[in-house]
């Protein structure tokens, strides 16, 4: 992937707000006019295919070949789906000035009929007979770019994305095909992963039964920070519900930095419980929805103070038990 993430820490702590699945398929064969479908998390926002495949048949003509291979997404029938395509074709059949190149087209087929978004020719690094090519999509929720080659990858398109109603990706050739290789990559908006069913309400109606000291509501009350490696990311406003043998931290308000991510009742963090007497392992999760974990504790200190430390960044807060949101 093409995008770099930002490494600076913060309680904020900041890095890639999206997890990532790979995904690698064996060399097959796919015949003639039909589509191999491959797994994708739908709650992905962003992925990549990168497929490597060479059409058993490959004919000259004028104009463009009849044969074409490519990838599909948002695939919902025959007749809907998104499409990049490679075809070969002649510049001027059976003339001693005749090139052949090749044509990627980005569009789609919607109720059968086809709307053709880009058209690029590539003439550079590209195969034009039955010898492989490769061919790599990457979407975002923004742009959805192709590349193609044989060896090295030429811009083949980019065009703006259209929110996708269906999560089915795949190859589709009119002609066999055999691929050599196929690659998935998704990235998974961290977003999804803490959203809770926690709100407000409900944590109000809970903690009016509850006899637990640490469950309730606290609030930011100072830090020690290292500013070299941290940031202070909001003045957050937190509840802690206790979840089988754990803690969760549940975000209420007070996000500065990103804040349009955060919704309340999402997980900020967890307690987790070890043989010392108040004192728990800490996951947090930063700004950017990314987990901090390594070495990161937590202490409270007489029911009313917890005390959040981060060794490896030389940075701590704290945290004091309010009565109510």
């Amino acid at each position: 992937m093409k995008q770099v993430y930002a490494t600076i820490l913060a309680i904020v702590f900041v890095f890639s707000v999206f997890a990532s699945d790979r995904k690698y398929y064996n060399q097959f064969t796919l015949p003639a006019d039909s589509i191999k479908l491959v797994s994708i998390d739908s709650l992905s926002s962003s992925f990549t295919i990168e497929v490597r495949a060479a059409l058993t048949r490959n004919d000259e003509t004028t104009g463009k070949s009849k044969q074409k291979w490519g990838i599909v997404w948002d695939y919902k029938s025959p007749s809907n789906y998104c499409y990049a395509m490679l075809q070969c074709a002649n510049s001027n059949y059976g003339d001693f000035t005749d090139q052949r190149y090749a044509v990627v087209t980005i569009g789609e087929i919607c109720n059968g009929a086809d709307s053709i978004y880009s058209s690029v020719h590539i003439e550079r690094d590209i195969n034009t007979d039955r010898r492989p090519n490769s061919i790599l999509l990457e979407f975002s929720p923004e742009n959805t770019r192709v590349f193609a080659g044989s060896k090295t990858y030429n811009f083949a398109g980019n065009i703006k994305s259209k929110p996708i109603a269906n999560h089915n990706y795949g190859i589709y050739s009119n002609e066999d095909l055999i691929i050599h290789s196929l690659a998935t990559e998704t990235k998974q908006n961290q977003s999804h992963l803490l959203h809770t069913n926690w709100n407000v309400e409900k944590i109000d109606e809970y903690l009016m039964t509850n006899t637990d000291s640490i469950q309730g509501y606290w609030k930011y009350l100072d830090r020690n920070i290292d500013t070299t490696k941290a940031r202070l990311g909001g003045n957050y406003k937190f509840a802690i519900i206790k979840e089988g043998d754990k803690y969760l931290i549940l975000y209420i308000s007070g996000a500065v930095t990103n804040s349009s991510h955060w919704e309340s009742g999402m997980i900020k963090g967890e307690l987790r419980p070890t043989i010392f007497k108040n004192h728990y392992d800490l996951v947090w999760y930063d700004s950017m929805l990314a987990p901090i974990k390594s070495e990161a504790y937590a202490e409270i200190i007489s029911n009313a103070i917890i005390n959040l430390n981060y060794p490896l960044y030389k940075s701590s807060f704290r945290l004091v038990k309010i009565l109510s949101e």
